[in-house]
């Protein structure tokens, strides 16, 4: 089932927040979109290889993408929290180190049951 019109992954995963990539998984992302319309603004840029959500959160894991294309050998973490996402505010989601990851997840209560259940990485 298709939701924001034409992509190769395109899941709805909590609220309005889904997992979106165009053209290729190297170029997923999680959007917010607005409701019932094909907007969308982009909550944590490309490139999402691992994502996990409950109602009240989206973590996910991103490697940076600059000129020279993918840095695989870095990974950053991101937390959103669903319900402060809407059409006003849709701020990109901060790149965290794994430590600012845990105090982060510590300070909003993430619970600890919520972990990364969808991985975009193929095996090498």
């Amino acid at each position: 089932s298709c939701y924001f019109g034409g992509g190769l992954v395109e899941e709805r995963l909590t609220g309005n927040i889904g997992l979106m990539a165009i053209n290729s998984l190297d170029e997923a992302e999680l959007i917010y979109q607005e409701k019932g319309t094909s907007v969308y603004y982009s909550l944590v840029p490309g490139l999402v290889f691992s994502v996990g959500y409950d109602d009240d959160f989206v973590i996910a894991k991103t490697h940076p993408v600059d000129s020279n294309g993918i840095n695989r050998t870095l990974t950053y973490y991101h937390v959103i929290e669903v319900d402060k996402v809407s059409e006003d505010n849709h701020e990109k989601s901060p790149a965290l180190t794994f430590e600012q990851f845990k105090k982060k997840r510590d300070e909003l209560n993430v619970p600890p049951e919520l972990t990364f259940t969808i991985d975009l990485e193929r095996a090498e």
